[in-house]
């Protein structure tokens, strides 16, 4: 009863405010993480005094230093084990809970199975972030200390996992939540919706435009008969 007591403190306290404050936060820190290269931390050619740019590419541009001991070591390792572990402790809780409401009231047991489908969701997307991102930090690693020779076609099947997480994420939201699927089912309706009345429309168009054309050729026939028949029989 307490537990289901918090858990109607948390909705009622935590408004859309919060939610919209944290999610701010969270872009905005991402934001400054993101652009730290371009605040300095990057490589540059200072072999020649003339120019002092170099081609942009990836590996060349930014440094490893900052892959490895910033960007992975500390803003992407701890945050990922920190979440791992918050998530088996909120799975060993609510089985816990789900044990102890046998016998007792279906709401407090629906409640629970509800808010366990939802962290099954989010941890699946946790699991399949850390599935494509960590082989190519890992590897990145491995290379820059010189522990292991990682061989390029190696980096390149991580590089394509890592893009290929942001293609996953949509289709899991889609068929693990049912808000983000009624959302993406209102968008697909309304779009095919659009198309069918546009090709409505063009139809509409196409057959006035014929009528409009067979009925300036019959009041030509009742104006004027022969002028007609006489270009029937040259033809």
């Amino acid at each position: 009863m307490d537990h289901i007591c918090m858990c109607v403190w948390y909705r009622g306290s935590v408004k859309k405010q919060h939610l919209w404050a944290a999610v701010t936060v969270c872009w905005l820190s991402a934001s400054i993480l993101g652009f730290i290269p371009m605040f300095g931390w990057h490589n540059e050619d200072t072999t020649t005094r003339e120019n002092s740019t170099i081609t942009c590419h990836f590996i060349t541009v930014i440094p490893m230093q900052y892959m490895v001991n910033f960007n992975f070591l500390a803003c992407i390792l701890p945050p990922t084990i920190i979440m791992m572990a918050l998530y088996l402790l909120l799975f060993n809780m609510i089985s816990k809970q789900l044990r102890k409401e046998v016998g007792r009231p279906v709401e407090s047991r629906s409640f629970y199975r509800k808010e366990r489908r939802l962290a099954n969701s989010l941890a699946l997307v946790l699991v399949l972030f850390a599935v494509c991102w960590l082989p190519l930090h890992i590897m990145d690693t491995l290379d820059y200390y010189k522990i292991v020779k990682v061989p390029t076609v190696a980096i390149h099947i991580g590089i394509l996992l890592s893009h290929a997480n942001s293609a996953v994420n949509p289709i899991v939201y889609a068929f693990k939540v049912p808000k983000i699927k009624k959302a993406y089912k209102s968008i697909l309706t309304k779009l095919t919706s659009t198309e069918q009345k546009e090709d409505q429309s063009s139809q509409t168009l196409e057959n006035n435009g014929s009528s409009n054309s067979n009925s300036i050729v019959r009041c030509t026939m009742k104006i004027n008969p022969q002028v007609v028949l006489a270009t029937n029989q040259n033809g």
